[in-house]
């Protein structure tokens, strides 16, 4: 099995599903007051998109543990994680120079950067076949 990607998917499960994703799909608003966001009224709609990124990064979160224990089985993994740092990355690029963001999130864009990167770098290499590679990998 290949340790780095083990380990890139380990800590993206346990750091980012207790910190990020599981306070956002719980309290979307409770999130935001403690990641320096203005106090604003809670609006459906505001709860509502809140709740679905929380769902959608603890998906992630799940999957993550999932490749944490069979990084060349769930290869795509470390793909969806490359392409989600890179568009997080972007957000937050736009949401710095819009000015309409507390500055913890600047300091995302090089965290997301960093993210993408690392998901690139410890990709599992493509195999011809999937089944046998998982049968070399255990020897």
């Amino acid at each position: 099995m290949d340790r780095g990607s083990a380990l890139l998917a380990r800590v993206t499960a346990a750091g980012f599903g207790p910190v990020f994703a599981l306070p956002l799909l719980l309290d979307p608003y409770r999130w935001a007051r403690a990641f320096g966001w203005r106090a604003e009224p809670e609006t459906d709609v505001g709860l509502y998109f809140g709740r679905c990124l929380g769902a959608t990064a603890t998906a992630a979160c799940i999957q993550a543990a999932r490749a944490s224990r069979d990084p060349a089985g769930q290869r795509a993994f470390f793909e969806f994680a490359e392409a989600t740092g890179w568009l997080l990355a972007g957000v937050h690029v736009r949401g710095l120079l819009e000015r309409r963001q507390p500055p913890i999130e600047h300091a995302e864009i090089v965290g997301y950067s960093v993210f993408a990167l690392a998901a690139r770098r410890y990709r599992p290499a493509r195999a011809a076949n999937g089944r046998l590679a998982r049968l070399l990998a255990r020897r």
